[in-house]
């Protein structure tokens, strides 16, 4: 049963809540996925198809209306950065990345941090 639809323009897609007494939400997942697969669908303007994410926890809704999203992340760290394997090792389960950057020289005045630069927008979202 789809409980609420919220759409998301700019990230190009929606946000579907769902209840299901019979699966589970990993099973839901794996369905529209296989029917998504046997029916590819395209958005008029997206060169990808359409595909199927199961969000873990609550998605950032915002209504900043001049924030876009971006294949790039800032991670600041508490306490010493993590090591680029770590940090890659870390995130490569949202998607492939370009790039891994830390700031050089470190800066005094600000927590350590890097900035790592997906392959595709949808891993940074």
């Amino acid at each position: 049963n789809v409980v609420d639809v919220r759409r998301r323009p700019k990230e190009g897609g929606c946000y579907v809540r769902f209840t299901s007494q019979r699966f589970t939400a990993n099973q839901v997942g794996d369905k529209i996925i296989q029917f998504l697969i046997e029916n590819p669908r395209r958005m008029g303007f997206l060169l990808e198809a359409v595909r199927c994410h199961l969000v873990q926890g609550k998605p950032f809704l915002d209504d900043l209306t001049g924030r876009y999203p971006s294949p790039r992340v800032k991670i600041e760290f508490i306490g010493p950065p993590l090591t680029e394997e770590t940090l890659f090792k870390s995130l490569r389960t949202y998607g492939r990345m370009v790039d891994i950057t830390y700031p050089y020289p470190p800066p005094k005045d600000v927590p350590p941090y890097a900035i790592v630069r997906f392959k595709r927008l949808h891993g940074a979202v």
